[in-house]
């Protein structure tokens, strides 16, 4: 009788152990799924898994022949289309180089180029940016552009917005909008 009694309570102490292992196990996957966070149904990943953004209502995207990560497009004004495109670029020095070799060459290759602001800027994922926000002229339309330049590491990528001057919608909050939602992806 005694005997029994051994096996059956080592019987239930392996179930009771069992019970805790997957009432744990189930805790766990709760745990990890509610901190993932809701998954963007708008968030685009690139062609090439280099970066995803969020797609700002009304933009569609476009494939561009030869070019890696796909063109964002609104509503044309005035024969000029906004739009908005991304570069990536291994550069293993600071974001601030990065940053004084851009403005560099757009101070010199640009016409009538001409910052309007520079600020420091962070991504929804805690990256590093600048925004830089210019006014030039390129191929006869006087622009006013929204740079976003982008630390992920030994890599760089610049996220380019572009609208008309004239063009009476505000589209900063867009571009912000945008900018903060990109992820460098490895």
């Amino acid at each position: 009788m005694k005997l029994m009694n051994v096996a059956s309570s080592t019987r239930t102490e392996r179930a009771r152990k069992m019970k805790r292992s997957v009432a744990g196990l189930i805790l766990m996957v709760l745990v990890a799924c509610s901190s993932a966070g809701p998954v963007d149904p708008n968030r685009h990943v690139s062609e090439n898994g280099s970066c995803s953004f969020v797609v700002p209502d009304g933009w569609r995207l476009e494939k561009v022949p030869g070019i890696d990560v796909e063109f964002l497009l609104y509503e044309a004004q005035d024969g000029f289309t906004p739009n908005i495109n991304f570069v990536e670029e291994p550069y293993p020095g600071s974001l601030r180089s990065y940053v004084e070799v851009n403005l560099t060459g757009m101070t010199e290759g640009i016409p009538k180029f001409a910052i309007v602001e520079r600020k420091p800027f962070t991504l929804n994922s805690g990256a590093e940016a600048q925004k830089i926000v210019s006014r030039s002229v390129q191929q006869g339309a006087a622009l006013e552009q929204h740079s976003f330049l982008v630390d992920a590491g030994k890599r760089k990528f610049v996220i380019t917005c572009s609208r008309l001057q004239s063009d009476a919608r505000d589209l900063t909050g867009t571009f912000d909008g945008l900018a903060r939602s990109f992820q460098a992806e490895d």
